[in-house]
């Protein structure tokens, strides 16, 4: 069975304590998940304050590309998100397909296009 560790400041972390991903489809196992503890969560809040410079630092334009990359990567895998969701929700593969997936990957798209506008209207 899969265990999700968590992902903390560049490294995935084990935690003693998990919990059991169901599917609401048939009442299976899904997957275990770490579960974070409170300093778990301090730990994930300061490694994104010492990353948000350096994303700041890039400028916008870069922040767009990296979005994108973002995307076109879920779209790469959109089988295995595919999977995922209907496991993890009970949604229906046609609907998870049509709908959540594309939409995933539209969003950072559609963010990396208002970072990209902003920036440009910033010089205007």
């Amino acid at each position: 069975m899969k265990r999700y560790a968590l992902f903390l400041d560049g490294e995935f972390h084990e935690t003693a304590q998990h919990f059991d991903d169901v599917s609401p489809v048939d009442g299976r196992i899904v997957a275990q998940v770490c579960t974070a503890t409170a300093a778990d969560v301090d730990r994930a809040v300061a490694a994104a304050r010492r990353a948000q410079p350096a994303w700041a630092a890039l400028g916008p334009l870069s922040r767009a590309e990296t979005l994108r990359r973002v995307a076109a990567l879920l779209t790469e895998r959109f089988d295995a998100f595919l999977q995922a969701e209907v496991a993890d929700t009970g949604k229906p593969q046609a609907l998870a397909k049509a709908l959540d997936i594309p939409r995933g990957a539209a969003n950072f798209r559609t963010f990396a296009d208002l970072v990209a506008v902003a920036d440009t209207h910033a010089f205007q």
